[in-house]
């Protein structure tokens, strides 16, 4: 079994927000995925909130088992969480856990088209780059330093802190 701490890497398909290496707790702690609503939950490279209208403020939880498997809920969000396309629970329901795989699509929301159909709020769209344990020659800062401009970002402590 491998050792360590879970990750989720995650570059935008639709320029939404920018690439995120997420440390993700084990079961039975959850990360919660959602929008941004105050200065506790503003967006960084290390956490799941986003900068989307088309979020839930509680929209997904994800979490990683010790074998190192990724699963990931929709928490009844109105506008839905899509793994490669297909929607995971109906509107306002939660859903059944559904295991993340490295290159899986994930989208969160909705695209909310206007009259004129121009596109007013994106939806999340993201590859999932990896997901599981980082191998020994990977770790957190590396795979952030790239895109904070040399600044390295130092990971977070406890999970559940980040709720």
């Amino acid at each position: 079994m491998a050792t360590g701490q879970p990750v989720l890497r995650l570059l935008s398909l639709n320029d939404t927000f920018e690439p995120k290496a997420i440390p993700v707790p084990f079961s039975p702690d959850t990360l919660r995925i959602g929008r941004q609503t105050n200065d506790k939950t503003v967006p960084t490279p290390t956490n799941g909130f986003f900068d989307s209208k088309v979020l839930s403020r509680q929209h997904a939880e994800i979490w990683a088992d010790r074998q190192g498997k990724m699963w990931i809920r929709d928490i009844k969000s109105s506008n839905g969480t899509f793994v490669n396309g297909t929607r995971l629970s109906e509107e306002n329901r939660e859903s059944d856990p559904h295991e993340l795989q490295t290159s899986d699509h994930l989208e969160l929301g909705i695209d909310i088209v206007g009259e004129d159909q121009v596109i007013i709020h994106h939806k999340v769209a993201a590859k999932a780059e990896h997901v599981g344990f980082l191998s020994t020659s990977d770790n957190l800062l590396d795979m952030n330093s790239v895109d904070l401009g040399g600044v390295p970002k130092q990971p977070r402590g406890k999970t559940g802190s980040r709720l």
